[in-house]
């Protein structure tokens, strides 16, 4: 088991000896902009250590406890799904986002409207902390993951919130396109003109949305 701890600004503001204490600590993502937030330091962290995954990767903010945490590393260590997100807010409502339409035709060949509706996205859980096997991590080609790195260099989308409503498909499902479809796709993507670019006022927008479901516990998935 290994944690991947993204963190903003260093030295980290935050003590990590309580996941210490269970697994080793990868640090990654200090110079990252807050509209990345951890999607692109995971994603690389990923492509680097594709081929050596360890049984068991906790992605994670490093807090023990926030507005969307309340961890035991205990308990989690002994999750058995294959993907378990690990907030206990759930969305509670559909986000329209720049790039997310566009990123689901993309990797599932589905508008993000109907993969909400077919997926019950409001009720899962965001914030993007999880803890899954590697199995599920590869369920998606690395050169996806690669690929999906350099469309985050082309695109100003707030990939931080695009990525939240996207990783537990993507560990849970993998694409549903062939490799090779969606990478012409990722590569044929044009721009989308959406939403004003106001980290600010997106996320407030998702504090104001989320909602407290039951703590997480070793049998949810």
């Amino acid at each position: 088991m290994k944690a991947v701890v993204c963190v903003h600004g260093w030295p980290p503001e935050q003590d990590f000896d309580w996941i210490r204490q269970a697994m080793e600590v990868v640090i990654v993502g200090h110079t990252e902009k807050r509209s990345i937030g951890e999607s692109r330091p995971w994603l690389q962290w990923i492509v680097d250590n594709y081929d050596v995954l360890p049984n068991r990767v906790f992605f994670s903010h490093g807090h023990q406890s926030s507005w969307h945490c309340d961890h035991n590393i205990s308990d989690i260590v002994q999750l058995q799904a294959p993907v378990t997100m690990l907030s206990p807010l759930t969305f509670n409502g559909t986000y329209p986002y720049t790039g997310l339409n566009r990123f689901h035709e993309a990797l599932f060949n589905s508008s993000w409207q109907s993969w909400y509706n077919d997926h019950d996205i409001g009720n899962r859980r965001c914030c993007s902390e999880s803890f899954v096997n590697a199995e599920s991590i590869r369920k998606t080609d690395r050169r996806v993951y690669q690929e999906l790195l350099a469309t985050m260099e082309t695109k100003s989308w707030p990939w931080g919130w695009v990525w939240e409503n996207t990783w537990q498909s993507l560990f849970e499902t993998g694409p549903t396109r062939s490799t090779d479809e969606v990478i012409k796709a990722l590569q044929e993507m044009p721009d989308e003109v959406g939403l004003t670019q106001n980290w600010t006022r997106l996320h407030q927008q998702a504090l104001s949305a989320y909602q407290t479901v039951l703590p997480v516990n070793a049998t949810n998935s």
